[in-house]
Parts: C-alpha cells; sequence; structure tokens
C-alpha cells in the first residue's frame, strides 16, 4: 500500500509525463503543418455611389455597377493577378487568322448560369448583337462597331473584324448575358428589366443573394454568395457585401466605425481622417492620366486655346512637379506624356519640361498679350473713349461714355444719369464741361461759352479725363470638371498657379451625371480636366483619332492631324510589338509638340484592405474593377494542413 505522500509523487510523475508528451505532440504537429487559408468569412465593401444596371452591356459608367458586375458576370477572359489575360469562359488563347481579322475561341463545356441554365454559343452571340444594335443604347457599342460573330458549335465561336485590331482581346473579358432570360425583352424595356438589379443572373464566381432598399426605394446594401456550382476555383471568402454611401466621408466614417473591410479612394489625401489602424494600403498599377484637355473648337474669346503658343504658354506657366507634391506628396508622380511610357516600355521623347514663366510671357507677347499691373490680357483693339462727335437727340454707346465721363464730377452733372440719350440735361453738362475747362475746348477756336456740342475739343479733354488708361482684357481659361476629389483639388491649384503668373481663372464644377451628359457629351466647355484610361494594350486611337471628336467618341480636345490619323490608324492595326511601339512614339512625338492637352500626373489605384484578409496581390489593372482579379485566392478565415 502507497502513502500518501508516494501517491502525490506518483501523480505529479503521470502529469509530468503527460504534459511532456502534450508539448512533444504540439511541437511535432505545428513543424509538421503550416497555416492555409480555408472557406468561409464575411467581406464588406464600400463604395460612393449607388447600383443601376448590374448588366455588362450598361455597367461601364457607374462604378457601383462595373465593381459588382466584376464578380457576377464572367467573360470569354479574364485578369489574372499576373495583370495577363487568362481563358475563363474560353477554354484557351485564342486562334488567330487571316492577318489579325479572325478570332477563334473554344468555349467551356458544363457551364451553367446561377439559375441552373447550361452555357453555350448562343450566350455570347446574343450579348454582342445586343450591344451593336443602337436601339439598347449600350455605351460600348462604339468598340463593337465593325466586328460580326459567328456561331461554330454550341462551344466554337469566331469573331471576324473588318480591320486588324491588336488590343482586341482586351474586349473578350466583357461578362456575357444569359440569351434564355433577355432575348424575349425589347429594346425598350431593357433598361427597366428587374434582371438589371434584383434578379440579376450571371455566371461568375459570386452570385446575387439579396438586395437591401430604404423607404425611398435607394439601394443601402447588396449581398453576394460564393457560387458552389463555379466552374473555375470556387472563391475562399463566402459572403461579400457591398455597402453604398454618398460620399467618400462617409465612407471613411463608416471604416473608423468597424462596418467596412475594404473599399477604394481617389487618392491617399482622401482618407486623412482614417483612423482606425487595420487598414493597410493596396496599390494597383493602373494605365490612366489625368490632364487638361484644350477645346480646338471653342468659340469666342475661349477661341484663345486654339493657338499653340497660348497652349505653350500655359504649360509653361505651371510647375507641375510642384502641383503634384502639393496635392499628393509622394502618392503621385508627374505624366510625361498621354501614352504613359514607363508603363508600356515607350521611350519618352525628353524629361517632363519644367516651368518657364519669362518663356512663358515671352509666347504670350507674340500673340498679342500684354503685362499689366499683374495681369495678362490684350488691348482692346477699338480706340478708348469718345470718338465721334455729338450733339443733342444722338443715342447710343457714345452718349452713354459722355454721360459716365460727365457724371463723375456732380457739379456739372448732378443727375448723374447714364441713359445712352443727348437730353436736355446732358446738354446742360456739357455747357458746363465746356465752361469750366475753356482754356481746352472753348480758346483755342475763339469761343468765350460753351455751346453743348461735342466737338474735337472736347472729346479730346473727355477722354484725358475719364479714358486715359487703358483697361486690357484678361487672358481668361475656364476649367471645367468633376465636383470631388482630386479634380477639384487639381483645377484649385491650377488656377492658384496661373493666377499668380497673370491668367485669370474660372473653375467650373459639375457634378458627374452634368458633366458626363450636358458638358462632355456636347462638348461644351474652352478646358476640361478629367482622367483618361487606356487598356493594358494601348491604343489611343479613341483617345485623338479625328473620327472620334463626337461623342461617344474620346477625342476631348477636338483635335485633327492628318499624320497622326494615319500613325494612330497603323498602330492599332499592326500586330508585331516593337514595330507597334515604334509608331506609339511618332503619336507621342506628334502629341507632345502640338500640346492639345496638358498632361499633369498618374498615380496608383489605392485600395484600403483590412490586415486580416490574406491573399490580396498587388497587380496592374486595366479598371478599377479588375482589383477583384484573383479574389478567389482572397481569405479571412485559416486553418492549420499538414505539410
Amino acid at each position: 500500500m502507497f502513502s500518501f505522500k508516494e501517491r502525490v509523487i506518483f501523480a505529479a510523475l503521470v502529469l509530468l509525463c503527460l504534459g511532456s508528451a502534450g508539448i512533444l505532440l504540439r511541437g511535432f504537429y505545428l513543424s509538421n503543418t503550416e497555416i492555409a487559408a480555408a472557406h468561409g468569412g464575411i467581406l464588406r465593401e464600400g463604395i460612393v455611389g449607388k447600383p443601376r444596371f448590374l448588366n455588362p452591356i450598361y455597367a461601364r459608367v457607374n462604378d457601383a455597377d462595373r465593381d459588382i458586375s466584376q464578380l457576377i458576370f464572367s467573360g470569354l477572359y479574364k485578369r489574372g493577378q499576373d495583370g495577363k489575360l487568362l481563358p475563363d469562359l474560353a477554354t484557351e488563347e485564342p486562334i488567330v487568322e487571316e492577318n489579325g481579322r479572325a478570332y477563334t475561341i473554344n468555349l467551356r463545356e458544363n457551364v451553367e448560369w446561377h439559375n441552373g441554365q447550361p452555357f453555350s454559343a448562343d450566350d455570347i452571340v446574343f450579348t454582342i448583337h445586343t450591344i451593336q444594335d443602337g436601339s439598347y443604347n449600350s455605351p460600348i457599342r462604339a468598340e463593337w462597331i465593325g466586328v460580326t460573330i459567328e456561331k461554330l458549335t454550341e462551344h466554337q465561336i469566331k469573331f471576324h473584324l473588318a480591320d486588324p485590331y491588336a488590343p482586341f482581346p482586351e474586349q473578350l473579358t466583357l461578362g456575357m448575358l444569359p440569351s434564355h432570360i433577355w432575348k424575349d425583352i425589347p429594346a425598350e424595356s431593357f433598361p427597366l428589366s428587374s434582371h438589371n438589379l434584383q434578379d440579376a443572373v450571371g455566371s461568375g464566381m459570386y452570385k446575387l443573394s439579396s438586395i437591401l432598399k430604404n423607404d425611398s426605394g435607394k439601394v443601402q446594401e447588396i449581398q453576394l454568395r460564393a457560387n458552389k456550382d463555379y466552374y473555375g476555383e470556387i472563391p475562399l471568402i463566402e459572403t461579400v457585401y457591398f455597402r453604398f454611401f454618398d460620399t467618400q466621408d462617409d465612407v471613411i466614417k463608416e471604416a473608423n466605425r468597424g462596418g467596412l473591410d475594404t473599399f477604394a479612394v481617389p487618392s491617399l489625401g482622401a482618407i486623412k481622417d482614417l483612423r482606425n489602424s487595420n487598414f493597410e494600403t493596396q496599390n494597383f498599377s493602373l494605365p490612366r492620366y489625368f490632364a487638361l484637355f484644350f477645346n480646338f473648337e471653342a468659340q469666342g474669346e475661349q477661341s484663345v486655346v486654339s493657338k499653340l503658343r497660348v497652349r505653350q504658354a500655359l504649360q509653361l506657366a505651371l510647375d507641375r512637379q510642384a502641383l503634384v507634391d502639393t496635392l499628393f506628396g509622394e502618392h503621385a508622380y508627374v505624366a510625361s506624356s498621354p501614352l504613359l511610357p514607363h508603363l508600356f516600355e515607350i521611350t519618352p521623347v525628353s524629361a517632363v519640361q519644367t516651368s518657364d514663366q519669362q518663356k512663358a510671357l515671352e509666347l504670350l507677347k507674340q500673340e498679342g498679350f500684354v503685362a499689366q499691373n499683374g495681369k495678362i490680357g490684350n488691348v482692346p483693339s477699338a480706340p478708348p473713349g469718345i470718338q465721334q462727335d455729338l450733339t443733342q437727340g444722338a443715342q447710343g454707346e457714345q452718349v452713354r461714355l459722355l454721360q459716365h465721363c460727365l457724371a463723375q464730377d456732380k457739379e456739372i452733372y448732378p443727375e448723374e444719369a447714364v441713359t445712352g440719350a443727348f437730353d436736355q440735361n446732358t446738354l446742360r453738362a456739357v455747357i458746363a464741361f465746356q465752361n469750366k475747362y475753356a482754356k481746352d475746348t472753348l480758346a483755342p477756336i475763339g469761343l468765350t461759352a460753351g455751346t453743348g456740342k461735342v466737338g474735337p475739343l472736347t472729346r479730346q479733354k473727355l477722354n484725358a479725363l475719364c479714358f486715359s488708361v487703358i483697361e486690357i482684357q484678361p487672358l481668361r481659361i475656364t476649367i471645367t470638371t468633376l465636383d470631388q476629389t482630386p479634380l477639384l483639388d487639381t483645377a484649385q491649384e491650377l488656377k492658384r498657379q496661373w493666377e499668380q503668373f497673370g491668367i485669370e481663372v474660372i473653375v467650373d464644377a459639375q457634378p458627374s451625371v452634368a458633366l458626363e451628359r450636358e458638358i462632355i457629351k456636347q462638348r461644351k466647355y474652352q478646358t476640361l480636366l478629367f482622367g483618361e484610361l487606356l487598356g493594358l494594350i494601348p491604343d489611343p486611337f479613341p483617345y485623338w483619332h479625328s473620327s472620334q471628336t463626337v461623342d461617344p467618341g474620346l477625342n476631348l480636345s477636338l483635335y485633327e492631324n492628318r499624320k497622326l490619323d494615319t500613325l494612330l490608324e497603323k498602330a492599332r492595326k499592326e500586330a508585331d510589338p516593337a514595330t507597334r511601339k515604334e509608331l506609339y512614339e511618332q503619336i507621342q512625338t506628334i502629341l507632345t509638340e502640338d500640346i492639345p492637352a496638358i498632361v499633369l500626373y498618374q498615380f496608383d489605384y489605392q485600395y484600403m484592405t483590412s490586415k486580416n484578409i490574406g491573399g490580396i496581390e498587388e497587380h496592374l489593372l486595366s479598371n478599377p474593377a479588375e482589383r477583384f482579379g484573383g479574389m478567389e485566392k482572397w481569405y479571412l478565415n485559416v486553418r492549420r494542413t499538414w505539410k
């Protein structure tokens, strides 16, 4: 029989052995396993704006629509995390034939729409034909003009192009529509269909689960769930909530409250009030630049920007590096040309031109401008003051100038009436004026009393007293832009710099809908401060060819240059990258020398993400929605797996 002391010692030894074994087992487990991503979790994304069309043929013009459609719908190809195109609904790269005029594509089999119906070539054909039909008013219709599509089999299609077009594969990331849902909906009812929002059906990695609206019917939240029948890699994150806000400040406030996991920002300056330390910044490269576009067809005094020397002077008067430093610090950089040479390995024409205000002033003087009292402007072409003889009964602007001058002396013209009619009061005032200045107006012609007639000597004295200082007509530039950061901040900085130089500047800030429909579409601006987004195979044709000056073309400067047109036409048809690069460099030279726009800056696309999210890789985007490229690898939950 063991004593109490012996039993205690034995129990302690047993516990020690068990503890040691547990430690050894735990060490063995930890050394032979690793942390891996696991399925599950909820991600909450904040977006400024409201969704209208979860429909790829309309989604391009609305960021909220574009972002959500990226996850609900599938294209023939998709952007991988390395920025390259990968097969999506297609099984492999397209077969390019007829010197770049034909693309044959094999389609995946056993793909289902979110409602369980099978996907086929008919869906691709229907989507493209719908976009091309003008009665559907798709904003991307222009991209598909000159393209025909042929169904070869249920799972093979062929695109025929009127001319070779090197960037064509970029268009094949377009999300496709289910024809069995849409084919019986007429064009006039297409935008009104419930399938554009609450009943949206796609084939992508996420499917629509629910939509939450407020009492006024505005969408507040959209819930997506992982598509368990997805033909590709099923996403790790189970649920995604898109939450919608009116302003960026509202997004920041919600992020500070812990109500968001991800959100995009227009620039890092927009998150100065973010206090939630659980966020980190993802920087995605984006082929986008911001520039001030000159309208070559502006009328009246605004047409001054069509003069090359004026455009050169405006560029030289700017310190673009100071603008970038003031607005963005180290988070942006000055752009050297509209072809973004550093992204596409194009040799820059030269270093970014630095500010030279003395040279800018010399260029403006060559155009007839003068500097006076810190202002730059034109001397009026018509001589100032009263230029013709006037008598009682005369009417018009010359009489108004006379009355304006007389009214400066209340003893002479107590009535001070500027009516433009030479009446009795004006007559008495003229006589009083002549008598007061008899030495100059009467004596030289032998008179001793005023006559009331405004002749050469009286006009000379009136002009000497009232119109001797010639006021210049100011050089005035109107900048039209979006009433949101960073464009509004940029416009204000342009105004500050140019006004210090002596140029009068008006900033016309417009809300997004008005800017798009009333200003840009109708080309109603003198200068437009705006951003341009190029594809990953850049095609400058839509932005600078003379055929693109009218909406929906994107030649915002209404710029025309026949040599440039020829180069643009050749570049978009050229399949060889080296030859295409040479053409790009020639295009760049023309645009840099002719300055249809002052290219200002670029910055990366900044995406704020919770530190709890793993699997995100920064990469090159062709548009902001492609930040979700590779989202199937994002994760919130983890587990240990055997090595």
